[in-house]
């Protein structure tokens, strides 16, 4: 993993991290389970945490919390 990476472990400890290179917003990437296929899951933060929001209130919205 890059120097330059932030991690964040928070669906499902699915590890996903950004690659903080200096701009103002930057891709999110998914690192699968078998530890050495990445994967680019967004290309911004604000999609990805979006699409983190979404998808808490579709489950929300049937119950499950």
């Amino acid at each position: 993993m890059p120097d330059n990476a932030f991690c964040i472990c928070a669906r499902n400890g699915d590890p996903w991290f950004i690659i903080a290179d200096g701009q103002d917003d930057c891709s999110v990437y998914f690192l699968h389970d078998d530890c050495i296929t990445i994967k680019e899951a967004s290309k911004s933060v604000m999609d990805w945490i979006e699409g983190f929001v979404e998808e808490a209130e579709y489950w929300i919205r049937r119950g499950m919390r």
